[in-house]
């Protein structure tokens, strides 16, 4: 779902740098440029923005967002003009040495798990939990343009397309869903 854009800079070595556009819409666009460390500071990641820039503008595409990681990433994002307004926080379990409490499902709430396609009767309850996730602040000028049916079906055959179906987990209560996690392999 999404319009999507991807350039490559190549060397004689192999990739220096990609950068993506996805276009949900006007106000809605996320954007990556990656350059690999031993090619940065050559200009690399610059032209990459230009090519994205000039095409988002083409695209009518009014405000963008991405992500950085790194001083290195965050100084980019500053020389092109980008301002911090959102925090990520991403958290990493060692699962070999991970010594997790028992699970424990409440009352009343049944797991349920798949990998592939949403089952039949689950679809519009897993796309109104989708859905309900989306309300998280989003920059200034940035509008979600919402989850579909459409959209999920789309999606999952594409997963499944690439042979990496979803693998999703699903807490029912009075059969809808209520949480879910989704992990892609």
């Amino acid at each position: 779902y999404g319009v999507r854009h991807r350039w490559v800079v190549s060397e004689a070595d192999g990739v220096a740098g990609t950068a993506s556009l996805v276009v949900y819409g006007a106000t809605f666009a996320f954007v990556e440029v990656k350059v690999r460390p031993r090619s940065r500071r050559r200009g690399i990641g610059s032209a990459l923005l230009a090519e994205l820039v000039a095409t988002a503008r083409k695209d009518g595409v009014q405000s963008m967002f991405g992500h950085h990681a790194t001083p290195a990433g965050a100084a980019f994002a500053a020389h092109a003009g980008a301002r911090d307004d959102q925090r990520d926080i991403r958290s990493r379990l060692d699962l070999p040495g991970a010594e997790l409490p028992p699970p424990r499902v409440p009352d009343g709430v049944e797991l349920r798990s798949w990998i592939g396609l949403t089952p039949e009767g689950l679809l519009e309850t897993h796309v109104a939990a989708r859905q309900s996730m989306r309300d998280a602040p989003l920059p200034d000028g940035v509008e979600d343009p919402g989850y579909s049916v459409e959209q999920h079906e789309a999606i999952e055959a594409a997963s499944i397309a690439r042979g990496r179906p979803p693998r999703v987990t699903v807490a029912l209560e009075k059969g809808e869903i209520v949480a879910f996690t989704d992990v892609r392999v």
